[in-house]
């Protein structure tokens, strides 16, 4: 029987494994300070449809942003909140973007908590690596790759990368409403890191075929397998 993964589901909330304990924050941080045990990130399966806001309707409750005075949001941050693809922006043609995001209220802190990429990048892309194995299965991780997943997202996030580039940095501070109609305020702190193609898609084929599992997968579960790994950049 395969092992169990370390993401359990249950009410829809994923509870996390203690056997992996790596402390880190998440591609998108509910709080500045909170800590991330795990790059397994909770998984839910595809929705059928997808609600899609107005575009730019954040700029509604922007108050203030990185430079304000001198010049408009870029593009990357605009089409990043609209849940566009940045990659498909000309300037950056040719290479893979990340964002890491983090919340709170306090700009100090947070733009303190992003000051190293190469340490914070392997969560940056454990976590869409993870998305990629996940965007168009039907059911839950473990049964679609048995050990595989895990052990997966976990060499992604074990890993050292070459070639990161911080391509940028961006301070947004917006008005949120509370469910008791009480209006706060906070900041979003974006960075924006690139990595040439052509130079991560061979870190990321090493480490994908270089994962083993440690406990034999099932017949559909290896046909799952090498499917993913040889069409992985089709959902990545």
């Amino acid at each position: 029987m395969c092992r169990k993964l370390s993401v359990l589901y249950k009410n829809g909330c994923a509870l996390l494994k203690d056997s992996l304990k790596m402390g880190v924050c998440l591609f998108l941080a509910a709080c500045a300070t909170e800590e991330v045990k795990s790059p397994i990130l909770p998984w839910t399966p595809p929705a059928s449809t997808q609600q899609i806001s107005a575009k730019n309707a954040f700029l509604a409750d922007v108050l203030d942003y990185k430079d304000s005075s001198r010049r408009d949001i870029p593009l990357w941050v605009t089409a990043y909140f609209n849940g566009e693809n940045i990659e498909n922006l000309p300037q950056y043609r040719g290479k893979y973007l990340f964002v890491s995001r983090q919340i709170g209220n306090d700009l100090n802190v947070l733009s303190q908590l992003t000051g190293d990429v190469e340490k914070d990048f392997p969560l940056l892309i454990a976590s869409r690596v993870q998305k990629s194995l996940t965007r168009n299965i039907k059911i839950y991780p473990d049964a679609e790759y048995g050990a595989f997943f895990e052990e997966a997202v976990k060499a992604f996030y074990d890993a050292n990368f070459e070639g990161i580039i911080k391509e940028d940095d961006f301070w947004i501070k917006r008005r949120i409403t509370q469910e008791d109609g009480m209006d706060s305020e906070t900041f979003d702190f974006l960075t924006l890191v690139s990595v040439d193609k052509n130079i991560l898609v061979l870190q990321i084929n090493t480490l994908l075929f270089g994962v083993n599992p440690s406990e034999e997968p099932t017949r559909e579960q290896a046909s799952a397998i090498i499917h993913i790994k040889n069409n992985f950049f089709n959902y990545f």
